[in-house]
């Protein structure tokens, strides 16, 4: 395995598995000198299998057997390396990869091989002939030399003669039903070597056969998804005319078997109508359309589930707005839709999980027990309960190592209505998550921290400020009246806000407070001479939302605030599937239920701490007195 420039050969045949030293340079293997005592000709001559990992296990078997020569094991053993690369015919600009990656380092990929051990393949390759050990080696050697195009030459007619070889029965696959997926990749692979070595338009006649080979194939196996691929794929190529393939697609698609899969089914429709918009026939590829919404409509037919229902019942209506003119069968499936969504909030079922919390609450009614009301107030909007990012992304990286399944599939969020507003997207296996899975992870994290924030922190202290205090705004009156992040003409309502919400109105300081948000922030960074309006092109200016301020402005913002806490602000009031509470208030959808959340809770002690943080200095002397005073 190599390791940012390590290299750990894999030397199970030789009794050991230990780490090289690091290298920065590609490595050889094998040299001119081990080929030249080495009879290429009898290399797997008797294999009759195109698969190249059933190969690595036969070189790796002749490297253990072979205990007199040692050029010959380092031959097998860089034949070994090179059948185990990937091949990734998805991604043609990086098509190799390797067959192992891990947090310890990784398996062989061509690139280790480039230089000096690249052209002492190139003068043997042609010398080979075991025709899928002859197309890797030869495709490798033209992947890390471009200007090695005989090499190119000599990939594309091996592949060629690999597809007509299984179509004849000479060379078979580890079992039929991988077979033909093993075909197509090949068959790609040399097409894409093909449309980057030869000129436009100019497909071998080799390659011409094994594309009608592998077509044929697709279609007697009924193997719908690779006929569609690799029918379009040569049409884009001009292997066949367009107006060919929409009537054999249209008669494939129509004759499918009442079993078939929908979702392959419904490629074969969509390749029929891409055919018949090409050739200017708008009318039968709207049909081909129509069949491909029926299609649809047979997946919601084969769950059981009324949410799974509704999913590819609301999959449907798009494809029918894609078509044009089917309005009433839209407004029925809306019909069935809604009825669908309703009826799922019956599959819906809770649970509880117990937290005991008793030692929390008695520890924090201690410490608050022993201080002043101001003392109270201030530690109240100073305690440190802001997660950084990389706890949060540390926390989801573990999570998804400890359930990796779990992690592959992609999250639907639904409302209380059952309608779906938000999807996020799944954890690539052995591929860095993008980032709005990081904040999707973070969002259930952080889900738990607010329900133990609240029972631990928050509710004991107002218990305890509440068995020996009578707050009322009054209280807050000094706080709002100096703190910069208050415009002068809002300072009744966060203090109104800030009193409910140490009285235990929490749906009165969820509507009085986190609605100025928004507008505090733009205030507290005007004061400091930081721009946050736009303007459009009739040059009239506009205040930046929440969100567009966290979209064009995260920079500033951070500067400002913090990194850690503006993170919590976009999880917390922009983030959809987060609480997304800006967007819920704004718009009246917050329930009472929802006032009474620890989320709502949590939002409304971000704000009391960003009004009372800038005053932290001068506390003591400038907000204590008038908070005793009123007292």
């Amino acid at each position: 395995m190599m390791n940012k420039g390590q290299v750990m050969e894999d030397n199970e045949n030789n009794g050991q598995s230990e780490e090289q030293p690091a290298v920065v340079t590609p490595i050889v293997l094998a040299t001119e000198q081990d080929f030249s005592t080495f009879n290429l000709d009898s290399m797997l001559s008797g294999n009759t299998d195109f698969s190249c990992r059933i190969l690595a296990r036969e070189l790796s078997a002749l490297a253990e057997k072979d205990t007199e020569s040692d050029a010959n094991k380092r031959v097998y053993e860089l034949m070994k390396a090179i059948c185990s690369f990937h091949l990734r015919t998805d991604d043609p600009a990086q098509p190799w990869g390797p067959s192992w990656e891990g947090p310890t380092g990784r398996t062989y990929i061509p690139s280790d091989f480039r230089g000096e051990q690249n052209e002492i393949l190139f003068a043997i390759v042609s010398k080979i002939n075991n025709l899928p050990l002859r197309a890797r080696i030869a495709d490798v050697i033209w992947y890390n030399n471009k200007k090695r195009k005989e090499a190119a030459e000599i990939a594309i007619e091996a592949y060629a003669d690999i597809i007509a070889k299984v179509e004849s029965g000479e060379l078979n696959g580890e079992d039929n039903n991988i077979k033909l997926s093993h075909i197509e990749a090949i068959f790609n692979r040399a097409m894409q070597i093909s449309a980057l070595t030869q000129k436009k338009g100019n497909v071998p006649t080799g390659l011409r056969k094994a594309f009608e080979s592998v077509r044929k194939r697709a279609i007697d196996a009924k193997h719908y998804v690779i006929y569609e691929r690799v029918t379009r794929l040569g049409c884009n190529k001009n292997l066949l005319e367009w107006a060919v393939i929409a009537t054999e697609a249209k008669v494939i698609a129509s004759t499918a078997e009442q079993d078939s899969y929908p979702e392959a089914v419904k490629k074969v429709w969509h390749l029929a109508a891409t055919a018949f918009e090409k050739t200017g026939d708008n009318e039968s590829r709207k049909l081909c359309l129509d069949n491909v919404v029926a299609q649809t409509l047979r997946m919601r037919d084969s769950v059981c589930q009324a949410s799974a229902k509704a999913y590819w019942v609301s999959v449907a209506i798009s494809e029918l707005r894609a078509i044009g003119g089917r309005k009433e069968r839209i407004a029925k499936l809306f019909e069935e839709q809604r009825f669908l969504q309703l009826e799922s909030l019956d599959e819906i079922s809770t649970f509880r999980t117990p937290i005991n919390t008793e030692k929390e609450e008695k520890e924090i009614q201690e410490i608050y027990a022993q201080l002043s009301l101001s003392e109270c107030l201030l530690q109240f909007a100073v305690e440190d309960f802001i997660i950084p990012e990389e706890i949060l992304r540390a926390k989801a990286d573990f999570k998804r190592k400890e359930s990796l399944f779990s992690n592959l599939m992609s999250s639907v969020y639904t409302d209380n209505e059952g309608k779906v507003y938000a999807k996020t997207p799944s954890a690539q296996f052995n591929e860095t998550p993008s980032e709005e899975w990081y904040k999707a992870e973070a969002i259930k994290t952080l889900d738990i921290f607010y329900q133990r924030l609240f029972y631990c922190f928050i509710l004991p202290v107002r218990y305890s400020l509440s068995t020996r205090f009578s707050i009322e705004e009054r209280h807050f009156e000094n706080i709002v009246a100096l703190s910069p992040f208050v415009p002068n003409s809002h300072h009744h309502i966060f203090a109104l806000g800030f009193s409910r919400l140490f009285q235990g109105d929490y749906a009165t300081s969820a509507y009085l407070l986190i609605p100025q948000l928004e507008n505090s922030i733009r205030f507290y960074m005007l004061n400091l001479n930081r721009e946050t309006s736009k303007m459009d092109n009739d040059l009239l200016q506009e205040d930046r939302s929440l969100s567009g301020m966290l979209e064009n402005l995260r920079p500033e913002l951070e500067s400002v605030f913090g990194k850690e806490l503006v993170n919590t602000i976009d999880l917390l009031f922009n983030y959809k599937p987060g609480p997304s509470l800006r967007h819920e208030i704004a718009h009246g959808k917050l329930s009472t239920q929802g006032c009474f959340s620890a989320a709502a809770i949590y939002a409304c002690w971000v704000i009391y701490r960003l009004v009372c943080w800038p005053l932290a200095d001068a506390w003591e002397d400038h907000i204590a007195p008038g908070i005793d005073e009123a007292e």
